[in-house]
């Protein structure tokens, strides 16, 4: 019976070959988005899945001076055994740009330092080693099997020597370290934030630094693994007495205080525990290695994909139940031969498994292939197989047989419910089918459709406005013609000295000195100023050079720079105070109305404000920045200060810039655009629209292919009404009129019902923008307008092809 049944599918896909293809054709489109939607939001949430103890790893961040950070102290792996809820924790460094040489090769790689127990928090799977030994003795490697492969061409690997060959900074000397391998971690099957290529074992001092530099200080990444009764907030109670224990008594001499005095001085500095969950989706911690989810996109593309799916499954519905007049007679046939309405049901959902299951498999391939190549224009980067584990196949299995019933259940009722009386008087598909309301379903799910795809048109409109704003908007600065060089560090007391010669360059105009640049990330964060004795606010602190407001091309607004011109050349302002150039939102905020001469604190003299410009997330609003002069001479100038020069950018300046580098350094001289900043800043913004672009344009196309089924079933339905009007002198723009205005109404339904839905969406989306577009009317009148040429352009021929019917041929039989 089962083999019968499946050859009746089969004829049924022959003789109603075109229309099958389109049901085929959508339900893949919509599955494709759907998985492909699905697989990234499952890759996005399964980060550390790999690691037993997930649940129960934290990151013990620091915070001093109003930053709070993801490195910590290194004093603080001591004193981790007076916290009972914690069973085991590491301490690490990472190194991002090490040299690694073996025999007559070098590359460079991705390192952390570690310490003997990190497999025992991070409990990754080795190829080769005993995870309980691999890291115990110093300078033990543990490396990547991938970068195994690609450096050694192998993973048999144990015992080679290595050599680690680090560049320090702030020493500016190489040394090199004879390291063994020791071990070969596998492929992690889930995403991790420990990016690296190689570990290399550290063996932590004996015993902790006296001074109170080891507790006020982020040089270490420290995690641990929390009994399960842990929280963070009870962790966070311990190492707060933690901190009270042995930092307050450092840094508060003779200090008598609580801990809540000892929360409210400046020097005060603390950790915080982080579990791994709430690093991914809900930290603002600077510094983090867990890379932020973001929320706003998933929920975005989450959005998409069910609509995607809604419109495909009712497509189906519709589509499936479009020609009934053609399978009158197979179902009146079977019923005189003795077939239950059982049998009937069993047949009609086999049919739409079939072509479920076979619209799923394409969808899969067609996924995978998207992940294979990873084409930028989809705006998503997915790197797991639609085979990636288990459970996701279970899921892909599950999801396949409950969107059979679900899409299944309806036509299959549908299509079994025919009257055979009806049907032996070859009455109409109208009068034989009739279950559950059809029509009133039918429209239902067609209002539905027009729905999602006014909000998808509406969303894309509008995202593309938003986008087009920030990238055109004035970000206070001029970054096109400026280039960064990074690591002038190396020069040391040398850097005044090669700015000095680039100026000297025909095809420089300036460089300056600055200890942070717009649109980059930092580490530091807003520092609390004393503004009087009971006020502080937060300031972003620039260090930076004089020249550096005419290199960024800043707009002064009022007073000056740091220096003054004189008729004797320029002078600095005086020494008995700090002058201080500070922007637009600082100078409000602190209720100057004449800021010129304003002290902030004791000794800050403000001596200029500058416009207002662009200098953290595109997501952030402008945020009070000080801006002091750069430091002169020092210890400050072995720390990376990039230099910024303003130039006719061309390849034979570029040659002449790196030619003055030569004269100070035999290093290679790194170098970048400044406006790669803000643009790499814009590309994820840019990303996040192509993907809702590229998803929402394939659901409307979706939709386009459900009213042309819908189209095809009203034709079905009402081809004697049509033949009867042609009769009584109804002309062919009449039933096209006629034809095309329970759409017309349809749409106008949806519209109304999807214009509040919409404004509330993308008034949330748009509210994760300080600087944002405001939400026009004309946004949605051009939404509606998009949508009628849709419609219009879709129901077209059918609609002329109902207005054509020869009524001989559709009165015939009555």
């Amino acid at each position: 019976m089962l083999k019968q049944t499946f050859k009746f599918a089969l004829r049924s896909f022959r003789k109603s070959g075109f229309l099958h293809l389109i049901n085929l054709l959508g339900l893949t489109l919509g599955l494709s988005v759907f998985f492909m939607i699905s697989l990234y939001i499952y890759q996005e949430k399964s980060y550390e899945s790999d690691f037993t103890h997930k649940d129960r790893i934290y990151q013990l961040s620091h915070t001093m001076l109003g930053n709070r950070t993801a490195l910590g102290a290194p004093n603080l792996p001591y004193v981790l055994n007076e916290i009972p809820e914690v069973e085991t924790f590491t301490s690490f460094k990472r190194s991002a740009s090490t040299k690694l040489a073996w025999d007559d090769q070098e590359q460079i790689v991705k390192m952390l330092r570690v310490d003997s127990s990190f497999l025992e928090v991070f409990d990754f799977e080795l190829l080769k080693g005993d995870p309980e030994t691999v890291l115990d003795e110093p300078n033990f490697a543990v490396i990547h099997e991938e970068w195994a492969k690609d450096f050694f061409g192998s993973t048999d690997v144990i015992g080679k020597l290595i050599h680690v060959t680090k560049h320090d900074l702030v020493e500016d000397s190489t040394y090199q370290v004879p390291v063994i391998i020791n071990g070969v971690i596998k492929t992690p099957n889930f995403k991790t934030q420990l990016q690296f290529d190689l570990l290399v074992s550290e063996q932590r001092p004996a015993t902790m630094s006296d001074g109170v530099g080891g507790w006020q200080n982020s040089t270490v990444y420290n995690y641990i693994v929390a009994s399960p009764a842990a929280t963070e907030q009870l962790l966070d109670r311990r190492l707060s007495d933690i901190s009270y224990k042995y930092v307050y008594p450092k840094t508060v001499i003779g200090g008598q205080g609580t801990k809540e005095d000892w929360k409210a001085e400046s020097l005060y500095s603390d950790s915080y525990a982080e579990s791994l969950s709430t690093l991914r989706t809900n930290s603002d911690t600077r510094g983090n290695l867990m890379p932020a989810l973001n929320t706003s996109q998933v929920n975005t593309l989450t959005i998409i994909a069910l609509a995607a799916l809604i419109i495909s499954v009712f497509n189906f519905i519709n589509i499936s139940t479009a020609r009934a007049s053609m399978r009158m007679k197979e179902v009146g046939v079977k019923r005189i031969m003795g077939s239950s309405k059982l049998m009937l049901i069993l047949q009609f959902m086999l049919e739409s498994f079939l072509l479920i299951l076979l619209a799923s498999i394409m969808a899969l391939a067609l996924v995978e292939v998207l992940v294979k190549f990873k084409p930028e224009s989809i705006g998503i980067v997915v790197d797991y197989s639609v085979l990636h584990s288990q459970e996701w196949v279970f899921g892909l299995i599950a999801f396949i047989l409950v969107l059979t019933f679900l899409a299944g259940i309806y036509p299959a009722v549908y299509l079994s419910s025919g009257r055979l009386a009806v049907i032996l008087k070859s009455g109409a598909a109208k009068n034989s089918f009739s279950v559950l309301n059809a029509g009133a379903l039918r429209k239902s799910a067609t209002v539905l459709q027009f729905m999602c795809s006014i909000g998808l048109i509406t969303a894309v409109i509008t995202m593309f406005l938003q986008v087009d704003f920030l990238r055109t908007r004035d970000i206070g600065y001029q970054s096109k013609g400026v280039l960064v060089i990074d690591n002038t560090s190396l020069l040391k007391e040398s850097k005044e000295t090669f700015a000095h010669e680039l100026s000297r360059l025909p095809s420089v105009s300036g460089a300056a000195y600055t200890t942070r640049l717009p649109s980059s990330i930092t580490l530091e964060g807003a520092q609390p100023i004393p503004i009087n004795d009971s006020t502080n606010m937060s300031f972003s602190i620039f260090g930076v050079d004089s020249m550096f407001f005419e290199v960024m091309d800043m707009k002064f607004v009022h007073g000056h720079s740091f220096f003054e011109s004189t008729n004797s050349g320029a002078t600095e302002i005086s020494p008995e105070y700090v002058p201080v150039v500070i922007n637009e939102i600082a100078a409000k905020r602190l209720g100057f109305e004449n800021p010129i001469g304003q002290f902030i604190g004791e000794r800050a003299k403000v001596v200029g404000v500058v416009q207002d410009f662009v200098f953290s997330d595109l997501r952030e609003s402008i945020e009070p920045v000080l801006m002091t002069s750069r430091p002169g001479k020092g210890r400050r100038y072995a720390f990376s200060h990039p230099l910024v020069v303003k130039s006719s950018i061309s390849k034979p300046n570029i040659d002449e810039i790196q030619e003055v580098w030569s004269r100070f350094s035999q290093e290679e001289m790194k170098w970048h655009f400044l406006e790669t900043n803000y643009s790499s800043l814009l590309k994820i913004e840019m990303q996040g629209f192509r993907a809702v672009l590229i998803f929402s344009i394939v659901a409307v196309i979706i939709s386009c292919l459900g009213l042309l089924g819908l189209a095809m079933f009203i034709i079905d339905q009402r081809t004697h009404e049509f033949g009867i009007r042609k009769v009584l002198g109804a002309s062919v723009a009449d039933i096209m009129k006629l034809f095309g205005s329970s759409f017309a109404k349809l749409m106008s339904v949806a519209f109304l019902m999807a214009l509040p839905v919409s404004v509330y969406f993308m008034q949330n989306w748009l509210s994760n923008y300080a600087d944002r577009i405001s939400l026009n009317a004309w946004i949605f009148g051009l939404t509606a307008l998009i949508m009628i040429i849709i419609v219009a352009a879709t129901i077209l021929f059918q609609s002329l092809k109902a207005g054509r019917l020869n009524p001989v041929d559709t009165l015939r039989n009555e």
